[in-house]
């Protein structure tokens, strides 16, 4: 994303509460006294002072740029003050309010005042809100540093989980702002990404990525007006907000002006930075520019901008995805660290795999992918996964993955970290879909301990039919009755699964969430499945089957009184058998079991 300069119309919509209040006081009455001889508070300011500003343009050097106070704005949002002033330079003229600029120092008749926090896209002239230096340095004054906390995904996780339908609610949802993330990924990928992305506000631009081995020497410093960078992921794959450093002082590094994500305490890595260039726009100029290595952490994020130390350093998860396609010669390994923030993270991976998948090249209309991961939960097993998707583009995957990651980092239960990410994935050329044609039974009329064999034909995509038979051994004990029996492919026997016995997909506390992921997550899709439910008896507490309870025990466990509800215990009889092909549909055939 190169730089980023925070829209001021959107700014100025935003009625948001600042640090800057405390207990009910304006911060501008309210904050501590700051050092006289450094800074200038707005009360000293006058529109006839002398003005400029310090940014990088080009490179990493830091450049003196003019400016001319046009007015102080009080109250402009509740409680909070902000310097209008504009760009006299002419590169600054020519260019507009530069995305990338947030956070660059002001100083007005030799003392800081502020930074660059806001501008207005679209604008002829350089215009910029600056918020005033005595609120950012009160940044994280008093707050906590992070701690492990979840977040609510607002996603209701009563009933049972579906990964494919949390994937779509939470990608649909969207934000005011987009906030440009500088990425090393190509503009192809970055289209492909751009409403994954826009749902947590932000947007991909392509920008390239610094590996933190070959960076350019001496830009890993800070010092005001020096490019400040929040990498939320390096190594192969890069992606960081791109700012400005406005003040280092006793070990802390300020910057930005404005809010990055603005909920208080984090824990996100700190970076330097180069500009290649500034590129101005009809509506938008931006800092075409990259993140360094990391170096600190980001550990306070508030309206006013955000606050890192040198001497931090921030949890990061790693993860590895191998990548084998078609239409390259090698095998590509990527390495990377993720950023842990509990709402981004998972967007963050889930367009890491995306980007992975599609770096040589967008998917064919025919292809299929198939891919193992491994997710590592703190204090659990890992979760492992695999499976086959045909003609879905990246759909299947990037659901799996999204919702996987968002369920655990922001599940409503306990706190949990992932302690590592690992992927396998291969992509062909070809469509392995079927479909199912006829099916066929060998009876439809049966007793109990007797035997059902069915036969089911596949027609596969352009290619030849295929016969698979299924055996499934009726129950010695089974009532007699008519029963439905499900012929059906990944898709239709989940939904039988969900309509036979909810608990299994439903999670209850975080090791019951655990345990339903890896359930879900091991359903494949090459597999012809057979089920058939059979009468419910006895009653699961939790996800804990008691299948052989008397009548009159599963009626008290039953009550409504109970603190812990209980769902009647669901039973089938299945078989399964392996194809070569993502099969789909599904049919249901009635039969009778006589005594």
């Amino acid at each position: 994303m190169h730089a980023y300069l925070r829209n001021a119309d959107t700014v100025l919509k935003r009625v948001i509460l600042s640090v800057a209040v405390l207990v009910g006081v304006p911060f501008r009455t309210a904050a501590a006294p700051v050092d006289a001889t450094r800074y200038i508070t707005l009360e000293e300011i006058h529109t006839d002072m002398d003005a400029w500003c310090l940014t990088v343009l080009e490179g990493t050097r830091v450049e003196r740029f003019p400016l001319k106070i046009l007015s102080i704005i009080r109250n402009y949002q509740p409680q909070r003050d902000a310097i209008l002033v504009i760009g006299t330079d002419e590169r600054f003229i020519h260019a507009g309010a530069i995305h990338g600029c947030s956070g660059s120092p002001v100083y007005i008749n030799g003392r800081m005042a502020g930074a660059l926090a806001a501008g207005w896209d679209g604008s002829k002239d350089p215009l910029y809100l600056v918020t005033p230096i005595e609120e950012m340095l009160a940044i994280g004054a008093t707050a906590a540093p992070a701690a492990a906390t979840t977040r609510a995904l607002g996603i209701d996780l009563s009933g049972p989980i579906d990964l494919a339908a949390i994937s779509d609610t939470l990608s649909r949802r969207t934000t005011d702002t987009q906030m440009p993330l500088a990425t090393s990924l190509s503009a192809s990928v970055c289209r492909e990404l751009s409403p994954r992305l826009a749902a947590v506000g932000m947007k991909p631009v392509p920008a390239g990525g610094a590996r933190v081995s070959g960076y350019e020497a001496g830009v890993t410093g800070y010092t005001p007006g020096s490019v400040l960078a929040v990498p939320l992921i390096t190594g192969d794959i890069a992606m960081a907000a791109i700012g400005t450093v406005t003040e280092v002082a006793d070990g802390s590094v300020y910057g930005f002006g404005h809010d990055f994500i603005g909920i208080g305490a984090v824990d996100l890595p700190m970076a330097s930075g180069i500009v290649h260039t500034v590129v101005p726009g009809f509506l938008q100029a931006i800092k075409f520019a990259a993140a360094g290595p990391v170096n600190g952490a980001i550990r306070f994020d508030e309206a006013a901008g955000i606050r890192g130390r040198i001497d931090a350093v921030a949890k990061t998860i790693p993860l590895h995805i191998r990548v084998n396609r078609y239409n390259d010669p090698q095998e590509r390994t990527y390495d990377c660290r993720l950023a842990v923030e509990r709402l981004r993270t998972p967007v963050i991976l889930q367009s890491a795999i995306v980007a992975a998948i599609g770096m040589r090249g967008s998917l064919p209309g025919e292809h299929t992918l198939r891919y193992k991961g491994v997710i590592a939960p703190e204090g659990f097993e890992p979760i492992v996964f695999e499976n086959v998707s045909s003609g879905e583009t990246y759909g299947e995957i990037a659901a799996e993955v999204f919702s996987t990651a968002a369920l655990l980092l922001s599940n409503p239960y306990t706190a949990i970290d992932i302690t590592s990410l690992d992927f396998d994935i291969a992509v062909v050329d070809e469509n392995t879909r079927a479909t199912i044609r006829t099916v066929t039974v060998s009876d439809t009329d049966l007793k109990p301990g007797g035997t059902l064999t069915v036969s089911v034909l596949l027609q596969g995509y352009m290619s030849e039919l295929s016969l698979h038979h299924l055996t499934v051994a009726i129950p010695e004990d089974l009532r007699p009755g008519e029963y439905d029996v499900t012929v059906a492919g990944a898709y239709e026997y989940e939904k039988f699964i969900r309509k036979v016995a909810p608990y299994k997909f439903t999670a209850f506390d975080l090791a019951t969430l655990v345990e339903t992921l890896g359930d879900l997550l091991t359903i494949r899709r090459d597999r012809l499945y057979v089920a058939m439910a059979l009468p419910a008896e006895g009653v699961t507490i939790k996800r804990s089957e008691l299948p052989m309870l008397p009548a009159s025990r599963a009626m008290l466990l039953s009550d409504a009184k109970r603190t812990i509800a209980t769902q009647k215990y669901g039973r089938w009889i299945e078989s399964s058998v392996q194809t070569d092909t993502v099969v789909f549909g599904g049919r249901s055939i009635r039969i009778t079991v006589h005594e």
